[in-house]
């Protein structure tokens, strides 16, 4: 499962939600922040801490020792844990599908992840009916339903330090119709300031 903010007061959020999934689970869980969020500062509404975890010691050490037999009962445990990360992506706060209250003149559907949103919301509004996708896998009934009521789909990727990376064949940046590098003198391809560069696969 992945967990990535769009802002300050979910990235806050979200660390409770990976801690308490990956206690459920059993599971590592991954919260993905971007340059952009990482270098902000905002106030946050704080929780109440929660209880330490009694200590609770592992009997079966086994999926500790890489060996193959112990990597394919594990395999098949992560498998079998598959639908129940699903279902926790569809009832996720973090995911919403944002409908506009009257029938939008453009019937443009858009699917944005993560700091992607704010770019997304800045830029049409409340003019378009948006997908904001924050939490991992991917919420399918949502994107059905964005599909349904949209005469196109636009898909806005945050594809971060992954300059020249492939997957199945696809470059990162062109699996959605806009994508965004960033730059920093720290990263892959150097520059003396934070900078992003956006792309996008069709001309419109």
């Amino acid at each position: 499962p992945i967990f990535e903010p769009s802002n300050q007061q979910e990235a806050y959020d979200m660390m409770a939600s990976a801690f308490e999934m990956s206690e459920t689970l059993k599971v590592p869980v991954v919260l993905r922040v971007v340059t952009r969020l990482a270098h902000s500062r905002a106030a946050v509404e704080i929780k109440e801490p929660k209880a330490e975890n009694a200590l609770n010691p592992e009997t079966d050490r086994t999926h500790w020792v890489l060996l193959p037999g112990n990597a394919k009962r594990q395999y098949a445990s992560l498998v079998d844990k598959q639908p129940l990360m699903a279902e926790a992506a569809a009832e996720s706060e973090y995911n919403r599908l944002e409908l506009c209250e009257e029938e939008p003149e453009n019937k443009t559907g858009v699917i944005c992840m993560g700091i992607g949103y704010n770019y997304v919301k800045e830029a049409v509004g409340d003019s378009m009916n948006v997908l904001k996708v924050s939490q991992y896998p991917l919420p399918e009934q949502d994107i059905v339903a964005l599909a349904a009521l949209s005469e196109n789909l636009l898909i806005v990727e945050d594809a971060a330090e992954a300059h020249g990376a492939t997957y199945n064949g696809k470059k990162a940046g062109s699996f959605s119709d806009i994508g965004s590098f960033s730059f920093f003198a720290n990263k892959n391809i150097t520059t003396p300031a934070s900078s992003p560069s956006p792309t996008a696969t069709t001309a419109e």
